[in-house]
């Protein structure tokens, strides 16, 4: 099972693969016999000017250190190579860390938290080019 949100609702009770219920055109005839997926590693040619400004910008997951219940859910699903969110010097007993520069705000920490921790921030340049609806 490779879909972490189908396998965690079906961990946590809320249905599963066998239940899954496909309304409208048949799966079959919607399949590309001639499609091969490339699971090669994507080259980031994200340019590094950007880069810089994207964490001062972009929207990013944050931990309520707090209430976090340290299951390590959010590293598990990251999909991250070296994994952008991990226990700071394998230290288990704190809430984990991430790794901004790394990060890709895919949020899949946030969405498969079983315990609704992982909220997001705005950084403050971010915040005034949203204003000013240089982003949207």
């Amino acid at each position: 099972m490779i879909i972490p949100t189908i396998t965690y609702g079906q961990k946590y009770g809320l249905g599963s693969y066998e239940n899954i219920e496909v309304i409208g055109d048949r799966v079959s005839s919607l399949i590309n016999p001639h499609f091969d997926i490339d699971r090669e590693t994507v080259k980031h040619t994200e340019r590094n000017d950007f880069k810089l400004l994207r964490k001062y910008i972009i929207r990013r997951p944050v931990i309520q250190e707090d209430i976090c219940k340290k299951c390590g859910v959010c590293i598990e699903v990251c999909p991250v190579d070296g994994k952008a969110v991990n226990w700071l010097h394998g230290d288990h007993s704190k809430a984990p860390v991430y790794n901004y520069d790394t990060c890709i705000r895919c949020y899949c920490c946030q969405e498969m938290c079983p315990y609704d921790v992982i909220d997001t921030k705005t950084p403050f340049i971010g915040k005034i080019a949203y204003k000013l609806k240089i982003l949207k």
